[in-house]
């Protein structure tokens, strides 16, 4: 009787717990808990991913980076890095058989298993590379101070911490001007080792890629090697900081010529992707000058005939994170129709688009692995995870599960996509969050949230910051309204003098 009434017991207390860990919401503190999963690199044979996991601690009051592997056929997952260190901007060599990241700054190659030490590649700290096709080169970014200090313009205050600003770019957000610049650099490569003296490909007061938030993508290689191409607005001081004008450099490695091809093009450009046979390179382009919120298009360059065009011209949306197919013929990319970021595909012969995913969701990063796409994908509900996608029919699986620890067993908001008519009959896109366990005939109290623009649509985001399923845990409903959306709605808000409290009265 006393061993029925115990194993009774402990289901009960079993049930219980599960109870409460499915009713547990989301606070602050799970929200610090959370691996923070990015999709860094694909290997060349399309079997494995490398993605890093951002964890924080917050007693310690400090952040770490892990890189790990990830088969992308069977799911089997590898730790390739430190738990202690920060580690980020993986590539495959092109053989296939190392792997390079930066680790604390610095340069290091490790086997694909991960089981063995890493090995330093070189003592220089820098902020990014990338492998040369053949693998015997190397780009890197690295900076270069060019500007004097104030204490090396007034000996008699060397040791000051002071700064002097007679104009803009001293500070962006909260990075001041540190008197260096962020250059170009090449090398050749044998044995994991620099060889030779690296070189300087522009040894100017210009960043690339740009700042603050440039990365990798806005340089790279020709597929023969002959060419690196970077990304850069060659301005100083107020100009650049008024500036929505970048270019792309093409270095010539056996000559030492430099060539900008956009100079007519008065927007940004950026994010060079040559395809697979070199025949053609595509980069994301606004047309505009001053506009920075103007819609990002494709634009193409046949690099036999150097006739370039528009890929996107009729595309409504934005164009971004070009990714070619393995034939050339083809390639893939993300957009924001109908509010959620989705994969597309666009045939290079006859600008044809078909959209390939499907969901309340967004796809935030894009792979191609064989003959498959390996993204990350996140929602309002729903931190990132990576996810691999067969671009035939959009069916995608998820491949990584970092998150569950915390994630999992949380009870969620329900999220619902309504539209509204607006004063000037426009349709005003809103999602409707309701809280856990929402009870229909019960009040609760409602926050308003308005998307700025019209860089971006409100879509299916995911934020630390700004996390919409925090808020609706307690126990608030929740309309997120946006109207940024599409060419129309990007113009529609160039209209300065009916920007001012509009959209607040229109969503309320």
């Amino acid at each position: 009787m006393f061993k029925n009434t115990f194993l009774l017991f402990l289901l009960a207390m079993n049930i219980a717990s599960e109870v409460s860990a499915q009713n547990q919401v989301l606070t602050p503190e799970l929200l610090w808990k959370i691996g923070r999963v990015g999709l860094e690199c694909v290997s060349p044979d399309g079997q494995w991913a490398v993605y890093g996991v951002q964890r924080y601690d917050v007693a310690a009051n400090k952040g770490s980076r892990a890189l790990y592997t990830v088969n992308l056929a069977s799911g089997e997952t590898r730790r390739l890095t430190d738990f202690e260190k920060t580690s980020g901007d993986a590539e495959f060599h092109p053989g296939g058989q190392k792997i390079g990241f930066l680790m604390d700054g610095h340069l290091y190659e490790t086997g694909l298993t991960g089981l063995s030490s890493p090995s330093k590649v070189s003592d220089l700290e820098i902020n990014g590379f990338h492998y040369s096709p053949d693998g015997k080169q190397i780009l890197f970014c690295k900076d270069v101070k060019l500007d004097k200090t104030p204490g090396e313009l007034y000996p008699d205050f060397s040791k000051t911490s002071a700064k002097i600003a007679d104009g803009l770019f001293y500070r962006h957000w909260k990075s001041w001007h540190d008197y260096a610049y962020s250059n170009v650099f090449f090398v050749g490569l044998a044995d994991g080792k620099f060889l030779g003296e690296p070189k300087n490909i522009q040894n100017e007061r210009f960043d690339s890629p740009l700042t603050p938030d440039g990365g990798m993508e806005q340089i790279t290689w020709s597929p023969d090697g002959r060419f690196i191409l970077y990304t850069c607005r060659k301005l100083n001081g107020t100009a650049e900081a008024q500036s929505t004008n970048s270019d792309l450099y093409a270095y010539e490695v056996s000559s030492g010529k430099t060539l900008n091809f956009t100079e007519d093009l008065t927007g940004y450009d950026r994010d060079p992707v040559f395809s697979p046979d070199g025949h053609y390179l595509v980069w994301t382009s606004l047309a505009k000058a001053g506009y920075e919120a103007d819609r990002p298009r494709l634009m193409i360059l046949d690099t036999q005939t150097q006739q370039r065009d528009e890929l996107t011209l009729g595309w409504a949306y934005e164009a971004n994170h070009p990714t070619w197919a393995a034939d050339s013929k083809s390639l893939y990319f993300l957009s924001s129709e109908n509010f959620t970021q989705q994969i597309y595909q666009i045939n290079i012969s006859d600008k044809k688009i078909r959209r390939i995913t499907n969901g309340t969701h967004d796809y935030t990063a894009l792979k191609l692995a064989g003959n498959q796409l390996v993204t990350t994908r996140i929602s309002m509900v729903h931190p990132a995870e990576i996810f691999v996608v067969n671009p035939q029919n959009g069916a995608a699986t998820q491949r990584t599960f970092v998150t569950d620890e915390v994630w999992k067993d949380l009870a969620k908001p329900t999220v619902e996509r309504r539209t509204v008519k607006t004063f000037d009959s426009k349709d005003m896109n809103v999602w409707y969050i309701l809280p856990p366990n929402f009870d229909p005939k019960k009040k609760y109290p409602t926050l308003v949230y308005c998307q700025g623009g019209p860089q971006s649509a409100l879509s299916q985001f995911f934020s630390y910051r700004w996390n919409i399923a925090r808020h609706r845990c307690c126990g608030q409903r929740a309309f997120c309204g946006c109207i940024a959306y599409g060419r129309s709605g990007r113009e529609f808000w160039r209209v300065r003098g009916v920007l001012a409290g509009w959209k607040s009265q229109q969503a309320i």
